[in-house]
């Protein structure tokens, strides 16, 4: 009897679980829910990471077309400012050219404005005075008859042919970044 007793208490950790029905239906329970809890944390994290990446795509888009959007209207600007250089050249008034680029880069998309020569490529007026009277870097667009964007990245080079009414009187190059 006393080998019984012994037995009897010397049943398992788990026998004792399998034997109470309550404690099984409860720890099965708490197994099923943290295996639940598991999955829809790894499906939350996972559409979490996919909305990220789509949220960035879409940014992106909509950021290259806002740089798009504001290179148009500085391409606007610049063809009407070119109007004014026109003007101010065809009376041979380049102080007047000279203030209007100074006013001009102050704007904050635009970083330097020069005038080139078209026949020497040498920077007749620059808001950079040490390019000024020293060939251009730009020669591959000196003979443009239209303007041209060049843009790298967030930079940009916009060149404007000033027409006279016999010839070309300069190239305008401006320079600056879209951020």
């Amino acid at each position: 009897m006393t080998n019984e007793i012994n037995h009897s208490e010397k049943k398992s950790f788990f026998q004792k679980i399998k034997d109470n029905k309550l404690l099984t239906s409860i720890l099965l329970g708490l197994v099923i829910i943290a295996i639940i809890l598991i999955y829809f944390n790894i499906k939350v994290s996972s559409l979490e990471k996919k909305h990220n990446r789509e949220l960035e795509n879409t940014i992106s888009i909509y950021q290259n077309q806002i740089d798009s959007l504001n290179l148009a209207a500085l391409e606007s600007t610049v063809r009407v400012f070119s109007w004014a250089i026109r003007s101010e050249m065809s009376r041979n008034n380049m102080e007047e050219v000279n203030r209007f680029f100074l006013e001009m880069v102050q704007y904050k998309h635009i970083n330097k404005i020069s005038m080139i020569d078209p026949l020497t490529s040498m920077v007749i007026v620059s808001t950079d005075k040490k390019d000024e009277g020293y060939p251009s870097k730009e020669t591959v667009f000196i003979s443009v008859n239209q303007m041209k964007t060049a843009k790298e990245g967030k930079s940009y080079k916009i060149f404007q042919p000033i027409m006279g009414i016999d010839r070309k009187l300069g190239i305008l190059l401006v320079e600056g970044s879209i951020q």
